[in-house]
């Protein structure tokens, strides 16, 4: 050992190499048996996958999207639909209150009877008759205001 101390770097390197060259290859032979044998297949499987995923992936999004498409292609339909149901209800619903309130007229405005002056002066009540409360339309007597002058 104190023989390799004396010696120059290239010199020492040298020494090393014939003390243990069996061993370094037979070291270089296992590394490319196992780059060779199992690390690269190993690489190329992985590659293969990611590649295969990436496809698998990509044909899945575009099925996907698709999907999506009719899906909202569907949608829209429904909607339109229901629009033009909607809409159709709405003017049923104006038409039958345009209907009920041109009957509601109708029945508030009962056809008057043609009046000679002999009926008129039965039929007439004239306002309110203090002998008769139930013949007028107002609810009861109504005393006219009384206005007080206060100035």
């Amino acid at each position: 050992m104190s023989m390799t101390t004396n010696l120059s770097p290239f010199q020492q390197i040298l020494v090393y190499f014939q003390e243990n060259g069996w061993s370094i290859i037979f070291l270089l032979i296992a590394m490319f048996y196992f780059k060779s044998n199992v690390l690269e297949p190993f690489m190329n499987r992985r590659e293969t996958r990611i590649d295969q995923t990436s496809d698998r992936t990509m044909r899945m999004r575009e099925e996907m999207m698709k999907v999506r498409l009719e899906q909202q292609e569907e949608a829209n339909r429904k909607a339109i639909e229901a629009q033009k149901l909607r809409e159709e209800k709405e003017r049923e619903e104006q038409k039958r209150k345009n209907e009920s309130a041109l009957s509601e007229t109708k029945k508030k405005k009962p056809l008057k009877p043609i009046l000679t002056s002999s009926s008129r002066r039965l039929t007439d009540s004239g306002g309110y008759n203090p002998m008769q409360p139930w013949t007028s339309n107002s609810s009861g007597y109504r005393p006219a205001r009384r206005q007080t002058r206060r100035g």
